[in-house]
């Protein structure tokens, strides 16, 4: 995702910092683009509610790439329980090998 659309997005949600809608979109925009520690910072306010799979999808990959892949995986599990669509083929491949994990 182009960083002036992060950019634009993030500009909103300084403005409208409650907005958990927007917040969702600023947090799968900086999954995409790879934006592992960001992307945490900004879905820490979604640990509560409904979102709180997105907050462990973005713990999971800080985790992995911090090297804690135990973390990693016990974070995407969680994740997945709780949102079947936050499943992410590209995360399973780099937690297990070719391995799926199963819920």
């Amino acid at each position: 995702m182009s960083d002036d659309l992060i950019s634009a997005l993030l500009a909103a949600l300084q403005v409208s910092p409650d907005n958990d809608a927007l917040r969702v979109q600023v947090v799968r925009e900086l999954l995409k683009a790879r934006r592992w520690s960001e992307a945490l910072e900004h879905s820490t306010p979604l640990r509560v509610g409904a979102h709180k799979a997105l907050a462990q999808l973005s713990a999971a990959r800080v985790s992995l790439a911090a090297g804690e892949i135990e973390v990693a995986r016990a974070l995407y599990k969680d994740a997945i329980t709780l949102d079947r669509k936050m499943i992410d083929e590209n995360l399973e491949a780099e937690l297990e090998g070719s391995t799926k994990l199963t819920v």
